[in-house]
C-alpha cells in the first residue's frame, strides 16, 4: 500500500469536495459523502460509495434544472 500522509488525505478530500461542489452538490451533501467514504471504503464497498456520489451529482443537476 502506498505511503499516505495527512497532507495527502487532506488534499484528496479538498479536491473531492471542490469537484462535487463544482457539479452542483451542496456542501452539506458533500460532507455526507465524505462521511460515507470513511465508512464504506475501509469495508471495500467502493462501488457503493461511487454510486452514492453519482446519485448526488445527478440529484444536484436535476434540482438545478428545475430552478432554471
Amino acid at each position: 500500500m502506498a505511503n499516505i500522509n495527512k497532507k495527502d488525505i487532506e488534499k484528496v478530500l479538498k479536491d473531492f469536495i471542490s469537484t462535487v461542489r463544482g457539479k452542483g452538490v451542496s456542501i452539506d451533501k458533500a460532507s455526507e459523502l465524505v462521511e460515507e467514504l470513511i465508512t464504506l471504503v475501509p469495508q471495500k464497498r467502493h462501488d457503493e460509495w461511487e454510486a452514492l456520489v453519482h446519485h448526488a451529482i445527478e440529484e444536484a443537476n436535476n434540482k438545478e434544472g428545475i430552478l432554471l
